[in-house]
């Protein structure tokens, strides 16, 4: 009889452990550590023209080696080198946005293509390209917006928390564009605030999207609220930007 007890008791005690862990929601579950890296977003086999730069961005990763990426923008690192030809430089770096930067190169151009590489500090190859002298304009007009919605809603029980979500209307993205801007208009300077890649074509885009429950933004990258009035401007993938929209108010 007391050995039954003990089986029973047994029993009850792994179903009643397998009811607990089949209950357990993401939401009380430990995240990895998510990570930004950069992402170049400039294509290899397009050579880089005159007034051009590497086009680099951010991603997510759980990788552990991307350690040497937690601190300060993903996209943005002053400690960068280029190679361009045999000469060893330090690039032109410009913080377009947060987690959006372009390298541009300073050697000076010959009239043939020289092989361009984009090297972390210790070394390691970020990308490797060609530029040339040829002028390749980046000639779009300004974005023309017919309205910027924030829309928020709750990420449920099972996540906690909100999710923001800003999209523009658009008249068409240009086929050379890769990504837009989105800036805080008012007195002064427009303040980029958020970006996003871009499809051409498209007459929708996201300017902002919540990173994932265990991602996060880049510093400074927050989202355009109902009531601020914005400019946008479109993005080439050689870090070349078009003429800002005209002020349009989120609702």
């Amino acid at each position: 009889m007391r050995r039954a007890r003990q089986i029973v008791a047994a029993t009850v005690a792994v179903a009643l452990g397998a009811i607990l862990v089949g209950s357990t929601s993401p939401a009380s579950a430990k995240c990895a550590r998510v990570l930004l890296v950069p992402q170049v977003l400039t294509h290899p086999a397009d050579a880089i023209p005159a007034g051009g730069g590497v086009l680099v961005g951010y991603s997510d990763s759980t990788d552990g080696g991307a350690e040497r990426y937690a601190d300060g923008d993903p996209a943005a690192h002053t400690d960068w080198s280029m190679v361009v030809g045999k000469r060893r430089i330090r690039p032109r770096l410009e913080v377009l946005a947060p987690g959006l930067a372009v390298y541009r190169p300073t050697a000076t151009r010959t009239a043939r293509p020289q092989p361009l590489r984009l090297r972390e500090a210790d070394g390691r190859e970020v990308g490797a390209f060609t530029t040339t002298r040829a002028t390749r304009a980046f000639a779009v007009e300004a974005p023309q917006l017919g309205s910027v919605t924030a829309v928020i809603t709750p990420s449920g029980r099972r996540y906690g928390g909100t999710t923001t979500t800003v999209t523009a209307t658009v008249a068409n993205v240009p086929a050379d564009a890769v990504a837009i801007i989105a800036y805080r208009a008012g007195k002064g300077t427009p303040l980029p605030v958020s970006w996003s890649r871009v499809a051409a074509g498209a007459t929708s885009v996201a300017l902002y999207e919540s990173p994932g429950r265990c991602a996060s933004d880049p510093v400074g990258r927050v989202a355009p609220a109902a009531g601020d009035t914005i400019v946008v401007a479109w993005v080439d993938a050689f870090g070349r930007r078009s003429p800002m929209s005209q002020p349009i108010v989120v609702k």
